[in-house]
């Protein structure tokens, strides 16, 4: 697989002509390549967005986290995101922002109870597998004086009432309440 580098036009123009060098660089253009898509495995490595194996193990032995048994590469990679994006907020609207970005839109509600300190968190199920890293997250960003409640938004009547009782018949009781029913 040819990058399309022709190391033969960076010569001069009279070695570029000589069939010996044409032939040399030629037969040196899967090291070239080699080269090349080695360099960019490397540059991939360095960014949380586009590292696999080796890069999310440096980040998470910088970080000091410890993957979970069963996690997957988007699973590490939303820890690794959310620990390097744990800073202290300033509002909740930030908070809220911050928790969109790791969920994802649609899957996070939060409401701030200021007469009594409490913020609630409702996750998605959709999200259900980064609940503990969001709690995580939340507890170390939060100021002292505010009480967290945080939970998942389990399926209800309503949500169910879409189905035919066939439909979800399929499910064990455990399934209907945490699980995506699609």
């Amino acid at each position: 697989m040819s990058r399309g580098l022709d190391a033969v036009r960076y010569l001069p123009e009279y070695m570029a002509q000589l069939r010996e060098i044409k032939e040399l660089y030629n037969a040196l253009q899967d090291e070239f390549d080699l080269m090349y898509a080695c360099k960019d495995h490397a540059m991939g490595e360095c960014f949380v967005m586009t590292c696999e194996d080796f890069g999310m193990e440096k980040y998470e032995r910088l970080l000091s986290l410890v993957p979970e048994y069963g996690d997957s590469r988007e699973d590490r990679r939303f820890r690794i995101l959310a620990a390097l994006n744990g800073d202290t907020p300033y509002t909740f609207e930030r908070v809220l922002q911050k928790l969109i970005v790791l969920c994802g839109e649609g899957n996070v509600t939060m409401e701030y109870a200021k007469d009594i300190y409490t913020l609630r968190v409702m996750i998605k199920l959709e999200a259900k597998r980064q609940f503990s890293t969001v709690l995580k997250m939340l507890r170390r960003m939060l100021p002292c004086n505010i009480s967290l409640k945080c939970s998942l938004a389990y399926n209800t009547h309503r949500i169910l009432s879409g189905f035919t009782h066939g439909e979800l018949a399929a499910y064990t009781q455990k399934q209907l309440k945490e699980e995506v029913i699609v």
